[in-house]
Protein backbone atom coordinates (compact mmCIF):
# COMPACT_ATOMS: atom_id res chain seq x y z
CA UNK A 1 0.00 0.00 0.00
CA UNK A 2 2.91 2.36 0.69
CA UNK A 3 3.98 2.44 -2.96
CA UNK A 4 0.40 3.10 -4.04
CA UNK A 5 0.08 6.01 -1.62
CA UNK A 6 3.23 7.70 -2.92
CA UNK A 7 3.04 6.78 -6.63
CA UNK A 8 -0.71 6.52 -7.22
CA UNK A 9 -1.80 8.47 -10.31
CA UNK A 10 -5.02 9.86 -8.89
CA UNK A 11 -5.50 12.18 -11.89
CA UNK A 12 -5.72 9.23 -14.29
CA UNK A 13 -7.85 7.23 -11.83
CA UNK A 14 -10.32 10.10 -11.42
CA UNK A 15 -10.44 10.71 -15.18
CA UNK A 16 -11.24 7.01 -15.68
CA UNK A 17 -13.95 7.35 -13.01
CA UNK A 18 -16.37 9.28 -15.22
CA UNK A 19 -20.12 9.31 -14.68
CA UNK A 20 -20.66 8.17 -18.29
CA UNK A 21 -18.34 5.17 -17.86
CA UNK A 22 -19.91 4.17 -14.54
CA UNK A 23 -23.39 4.50 -16.07
CA UNK A 24 -22.39 2.05 -18.84
CA UNK A 25 -21.03 -0.33 -16.19
CA UNK A 26 -24.29 -0.04 -14.20
CA UNK A 27 -26.27 -0.97 -17.31
CA UNK A 28 -24.07 -4.00 -17.94
CA UNK A 29 -24.43 -5.00 -14.29
CA UNK A 30 -28.21 -4.61 -14.52
CA UNK A 31 -28.26 -6.84 -17.60
CA UNK A 32 -26.34 -9.49 -15.64
CA UNK A 33 -28.77 -9.05 -12.72
CA UNK A 34 -31.74 -9.56 -15.08
CA UNK A 35 -30.18 -12.72 -16.46
CA UNK A 36 -29.58 -14.04 -12.94
CA UNK A 37 -33.10 -13.10 -11.79
CA UNK A 38 -34.66 -14.86 -14.77
CA UNK A 39 -32.60 -17.98 -13.99
CA UNK A 40 -33.85 -17.90 -10.37
CA UNK A 41 -37.54 -17.64 -11.32
CA UNK A 42 -39.75 -20.49 -10.26
CA UNK A 43 -41.77 -22.16 -13.00
CA UNK A 44 -45.07 -21.01 -11.44
CA UNK A 45 -44.03 -17.34 -11.54
CA UNK A 46 -45.54 -15.58 -14.50
CA UNK A 47 -43.26 -12.57 -14.67
CA UNK A 48 -40.07 -12.17 -16.63
CA UNK A 49 -37.41 -9.47 -16.46
CA UNK A 50 -35.82 -7.53 -19.30
CA UNK A 51 -33.72 -4.45 -20.01
CA UNK A 52 -34.43 -1.76 -22.55
CA UNK A 53 -31.96 1.01 -23.29
CA UNK A 54 -31.44 4.19 -25.24
CA UNK A 55 -28.66 6.78 -24.97
CA UNK A 56 -28.48 8.20 -21.44
CA UNK A 57 -31.10 5.87 -19.96
CA UNK A 58 -32.03 2.26 -19.41
CA UNK A 59 -34.93 0.49 -17.75
CA UNK A 60 -35.19 -2.83 -15.96
CA UNK A 61 -38.70 -4.13 -16.59
CA UNK A 62 -40.77 -6.79 -14.86
CA UNK A 63 -43.40 -8.02 -17.28
CA UNK A 64 -46.32 -10.32 -16.52
CA UNK A 65 -49.43 -11.68 -18.18
CA UNK A 66 -51.50 -10.71 -15.13
CA UNK A 67 -50.44 -7.13 -14.33
CA UNK A 68 -49.07 -4.09 -16.11
CA UNK A 69 -45.29 -4.00 -16.50
CA UNK A 70 -43.33 -2.28 -13.74
CA UNK A 71 -39.91 -0.76 -14.32
CA UNK A 72 -36.99 0.91 -12.60
CA UNK A 73 -35.66 3.62 -14.88
CA UNK A 74 -32.02 4.72 -14.68
CA UNK A 75 -31.00 7.99 -16.29
CA UNK A 76 -27.86 10.04 -16.65
CA UNK A 77 -28.65 13.60 -15.51
CA UNK A 78 -25.54 15.74 -15.93
CA UNK A 79 -23.13 14.53 -13.26
CA UNK A 80 -25.75 12.40 -11.47
CA UNK A 81 -27.31 9.01 -12.02
CA UNK A 82 -30.96 8.73 -11.02
CA UNK A 83 -33.08 5.61 -10.49
CA UNK A 84 -36.86 6.11 -10.54
CA UNK A 85 -40.01 4.04 -10.28
CA UNK A 86 -42.75 5.99 -11.99
CA UNK A 87 -42.46 9.54 -10.66
CA UNK A 88 -40.71 8.44 -7.45
CA UNK A 89 -36.94 8.89 -7.27
CA UNK A 90 -35.48 5.83 -5.54
CA UNK A 91 -31.95 7.23 -5.47
CA UNK A 92 -29.52 9.65 -7.00
CA UNK A 93 -25.82 8.92 -7.15
CA UNK A 94 -22.68 10.87 -7.94
CA UNK A 95 -19.19 9.57 -8.66
CA UNK A 96 -16.24 9.82 -6.32
CA UNK A 97 -12.71 8.51 -6.10
CA UNK A 98 -12.31 7.30 -2.53
CA UNK A 99 -9.20 7.38 -0.36
CA UNK A 100 -8.29 3.84 -1.44
CA UNK A 101 -8.25 5.02 -5.07
CA UNK A 102 -11.45 3.18 -6.02
CA UNK A 103 -14.21 4.63 -8.16
CA UNK A 104 -17.36 4.60 -6.05
CA UNK A 105 -20.95 5.80 -6.26
CA UNK A 106 -22.02 8.25 -3.59
CA UNK A 107 -25.65 8.01 -2.41
CA UNK A 108 -26.80 10.12 0.55
CA UNK A 109 -23.16 10.76 1.56
CA UNK A 110 -22.45 7.01 1.62
CA UNK A 111 -19.90 5.42 -0.72
CA UNK A 112 -21.36 2.34 -2.40
CA UNK A 113 -20.18 -0.30 -4.84
CA UNK A 114 -22.13 -0.60 -8.08
CA UNK A 115 -23.82 -3.83 -6.99
CA UNK A 116 -25.06 -2.09 -3.82
CA UNK A 117 -26.64 0.70 -5.89
CA UNK A 118 -28.27 -1.86 -8.19
CA UNK A 119 -29.56 -3.81 -5.19
CA UNK A 120 -31.03 -0.65 -3.64
CA UNK A 121 -32.77 0.26 -6.90
CA UNK A 122 -33.83 -3.21 -8.08
CA UNK A 123 -34.45 -5.42 -5.05
CA UNK A 124 -38.18 -4.64 -4.79
CA UNK A 125 -38.61 -5.19 -8.53
CA UNK A 126 -36.96 -8.62 -8.40
CA UNK A 127 -38.18 -9.83 -5.02
CA UNK A 128 -41.25 -7.71 -4.21
CA UNK A 129 -44.85 -8.71 -4.65
CA UNK A 130 -45.83 -9.58 -8.20
CA UNK A 131 -48.30 -6.72 -8.41
CA UNK A 132 -46.13 -3.95 -6.97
Amino acid sequence: MASKSTNFNWIKARADCSVAQVFKQLELGARNDVEAANEQRKSEEHHVFSVSAEPGRFSVVRGSRNVHPVSVDFSLEGEEIAACVGNEIKLTATITLNNEGRCMLKVNDEELEQWQVRRTALEDLFFGKSGS
